[in-house]
Parts: structure tokens; sequence; C-alpha cells
């Protein structure tokens, strides 16, 4: 039996446009509708002509009226999501330093939950003694909210007084639930545009390969509707699944960070948690049937490891728990492709902090190593079987 595991970098092989980066340029284009059609500005490609036609649709209603009202709701120029703004900012400044506009929403949150999390616990440990923030925590504090902020936040204004219950406060009821509107905004640019695109490009070494299961970390059916035209395969989506017809409260995409506690201490202060990507999978009740396909094969007369191909993920260690469960599972067998040398050693140096220096070295040695890397070819099929 062969499971593959899918990643965002399988989407852009197929010329899918689902980077963060791509996202964030549907917000602007949505944003600034008017002066496009003022003739203000225009296209600069067919990509970004291609996205006007997609927003134009929306604004005069060939497009569902419901997306139009979410769209100005979460995002329309008369409101103000203040992470939204963040990562808007950071992305335009990288566009700014010829930096390819690259961004991370999830690196980019977990430094915002970081800060959150070291200035509630300084002010913890001052035990209600009156206290000042540290500088440096407090400047960071303030250079996030008031920066992309139009106006103070309740009334604060110096920040260095900020107690543990008022940080609390400010991650749960402004930043995490306006996450909750980016990443359903995410849902709609996904299932409205993306999946509606026409992919011509199907990559022979994943065609030539015999899959039983799909593990996906995206949120696109792209695997099914490419390769899977007979619908054979199982399907287990770890981060949620598009939806369409869903809204702010049933949209079930995960979109979050890593555990950074220790396991005692995550034990015993679930502070931040909603932001975490264990937590919104359990409370989005997203799929995790690959632990049974695992358990069942285990158990099962099947003989010889269980056949697992990595294709377009970073294997960074925001996905920690799950890569490891597959990883380290003594019935498989990793087979990991990559695009080049430098994502190789990206890979690397991932699978190092996911599984140990030890266990990689003595996992990728001898002539039955458990883990293999396959370069990738330019090779296509166009073959309608897959």
């Amino acid at each position: 039996m062969a499971i593959l595991v899918i990643g965002n970098g399988f989407d852009l092989a197929h010329g899918l446009r689902t980077k963060y980066s791509h996202f964030l340029d549907f917000v602007k284009m949505f944003r600034e509708y008017e002066d496009y059609v003022k003739g203000e500005k225009s296209p600069r490609d067919k990509n970004e002509a291609e996205l006007f036609e997609f927003v134009r649709s929306i604004y005069i209603g060939n497009n569902n009226h419901s997306v139009y009202n979410e769209l100005a709701e979460y995002i329309g120029n008369n409101t103000h999501n203040i992470l939204l703004t963040h990562f808007l900012k950071v992305y335009e400044k990288r566009c700014s330093e010829e930096k390819d506009g690259w961004i991370d929403f999830e690196c980019e949150l977990a430094d915002i939950v970081s800060t959150f999390n070291s200035a509630r616990e300084y002010m913890r440990a001052q035990k209600g003694n009156p206290s000042l923030l540290p500088h440096e925590l407090a400047v960071s504090l303030r250079s996030f909210f008031l920066a992309n902020s139009e106006q103070s936040l309740t009334g604060v204004s110096n920040f260095e007084r900020l107690s543990a219950e008022q940080i609390e406060n400010f991650s749960e009821e402004i930043t995490y639930e306006e996450l909750k509107k980016i990443t359903r905004i995410l849902e709609i640019y996904l299932a409205e545009y993306i999946e509606t695109r026409e992919v011509d490009k199907r990559i022979k070494q994943i065609a030539d390969l015999k899959i039983d299961k799909v593990i996906s970390f995206n949120y696109t059916n792209t695997f099914q509707r490419l390769y899977d035209l007979q619908n054979k395969a199982e399907y287990c989506y770890i981060h949620g699944r598009l939806n369409r017809y869903s809204n702010l409260e049933t949209c079930n995409l995960v979109l979050g960070i890593d555990e950074f506690s220790t396991e005692e201490k995550a034990d015993s202060d679930n502070t931040f948690v909603w932001f975490k990507k264990f937590y919104q999978r359990i409370y989005k009740e997203t799929d995790s049937t690959y632990i049974d396909w695992l358990n069942d094969y285990n158990t099962s007369s099947f003989k010889g490891p269980l056949e697992i191909y990595f294709y377009g993920h970073s294997l960074a260690s925001t996905d920690k728990d799950v890569l490891k469960s597959l990883i380290d599972n003594p019935i498989t067998k990793i087979h990991i492709f990559y695009p080049d040398k430098k994502e190789m050693a990206k890979q690397i140096k991932n699978l190092i902090l996911i599984i140990g220096k030890a266990s990689l070295i003595h996992m990728t040695r001898g002539i039955n190593r458990k883990i293999e890397f396959i370069q990738i070819d330019s090779g296509e099929t166009n073959d309608n079987n897959y």
C-alpha cells in the first residue's frame, strides 16, 4: 500500500497560485477594485488580469452575492483587521526590498504569539507587584498594535503597564478573532478562484505511482481532480477541506502554529492554545483517519513496509506531531521528493527538528535505509487515465 503526503508545493507545481502572497494579492485587488475600474491602476501581467476578472465577477454579481457580503464585511475598505494589516505590511515591505514578497503567515503569527507569551509570563512573574514591561517587549507590542491600527485599542496608550490579563484578552478577543476572518477569506479565495482554474499539467512521477491513500496538508482537492478521476483513493484532509458554502463559524480550515511550550507546561497552561494547530484540528474536527490507516496496516496480513511519499511538503516542524508519527513508525518507508539541492537541504534541516540528528543519520544510511530522497524531474503526462 502507498500513501501520498502532499503540501502546498504540490499545488504550486501544478501552476496554482496558492502562496500566502497570492492570497494577499487577492485581498489588495478586492480593496483596490475601484481604482482598476477608473483606470488609475491596471493589471501588470496575465495573472493579475485574471484575478481582476474574478474580483470583477464578484462586484457585478456574477458570483454568489454572499461571497461579496463576506468579503466586504471582513476585508473591505471600511473594515480594519490588525493581523491582516500586519501581513500586508510585511508583504509590501518585502516586495519593496525585492525579496519576491515572500511571506509565511504561520511564521509571522508564531512571532506575534511568542511576543504575547513573553510579555504575559513576565507580568505574571511579578505576582501583582507594580512593574513595567521590559522596554523591548513593550516596543514589540506597541509596534504590532499601534502600527497596524487606526486607533489605540481600548484606550491603551502605555504598553509598558499592560497586565497579563490584558495581554491574554488582546490575543483572544482581537488577534484570534481576526485570524478566523482571514482563514474564512482564504477559503473563499481558494474555493471560488483556485478550484475553478483549469489545470493541464500532470506530473509523471506522481502519475506513475499507484497511490491508495492521500494525506493532504492542503485545503484543495488537486490530486483528486487531476489523478484520481475514478475516485479510487481514500483521503485525509488534516488541515480541513474547502467548502464554498461554509461561513465564519463552520469554516474548518486550520491555520495556526506549532506547540511552543514544553509538554509539562503545555499541559498546565493553555493560554494561546487557540492559535495552535493541534487545538484547531480537534476543535474544528478535521480528518485524522491516517491514524486508523497506520493501525490497520500494522495489524493486517500485508508484508513489507508501508510506502509513504512526500511531495511538495517542506517537512516544517509546524506539523511535527503528524510528520513524526509517519516517519518514526516502524512499518513505514519514506520517500521524499525534492526540486533542487537547496530545497533538499531545508528538508534535511527540518527533519533534524522532527526526529533528531541520530535518528536521521540512522534512517538515511545503508542499502535498506528507511528514508530516501528523490529529485523531481520535469516530466509531464497528458494521459487522461490518471
